[in-house]
Order: structure tokens, then sequence, then C-alpha cells
């Protein structure tokens, strides 16, 4: 199961114009399921992305947090919405880049906190190549 890297009470400081998305209507977000079916669908496409370099579940960091609530936002909204607002597809598209920079190594969470895996594509070097 996921670890909470993200919930309800991470997504609406960072999104407070979602509110008119969730509450007890018919086409609502229940209050709910922001942390339970958004947030923990965000988070399995983190660990996806993740998996290949870091041990999960990850210890949830600003970043990761951060990361993990414009995901889940961008999904309210796809379920939701008749159309992304530009600004919605905007920090889905920096949190996929963001992940893709993780994951390739171009960008680091903070090694204290977190555990690579090997990926197997060490190479040895040697000061006696020719001998």
């Amino acid at each position: 199961m996921g670890y909470p890297y993200a919930g309800f009470a991470d997504v609406f400081p960072r999104f407070p114009a979602i509110k008119t998305m969730v509450g007890t209507g018919e086409s609502d977000v229940a209050t709910v399921d922001v942390s339970s079916i958004y947030c923990r669908d965000a988070e399995g496409i983190v660990d996806g992305y993740l998996a290949a370099r870091y041990v999960i579940p990850l210890t949830a960091t600003a970043l990761i947090t951060h990361i993990t609530c414009d995901i889940a936002i961008f999904n309210m909204g796809v379920d939701r919405m008749p159309r992304i607002p530009e600004w919605m597809q905007t920090r889905y598209d920096r949190a996929i880049k963001n992940l893709e920079l993780l994951r390739d190594g171009d960008m680091l969470l903070n090694p204290a906190s977190q555990s690579t895996v090997s990926t197997g594509d060490n190479e040895a070097w040697s000061s006696t190549g020719s001998f």
C-alpha cells in the first residue's frame, strides 16, 4: 500500500480554487476521495517513475508532496471538468518533468532521507587499462 506523500490537508493550501470541486453534490469530489483516491493514485505515479532509482516508499519531502499534489489535482480535473485549465496542465507537466529529472539523476532528493537503488549501470575504471 502507498505511503502518504500528500493528503487533503496538503492539496487545499496549494489549490484554493478547487474548493468548488469538492463537496457532496453528484459531480463533486468527496473530501475523503481527495486523499483516498486522487492522492493515492498520484503516489503510484511518483513511485512508478522513481522506483528504478530510489527505494520506495519514499520519505515525504516538500518536493515529493508538491509533485503528488500537482498530479492529484490534475487527475481530479480530468475526472470532473469538461476542459483542463492551462494552469492545471502547466503544473502537471512540471510535476512530470521533475519526476523525469529525479528518475534520470539530473535532480536528486535529499540523500540523508532517501536510499538509492543500484541500476547496474556502473562501470569499473582502472589506471592500468592497457596492461
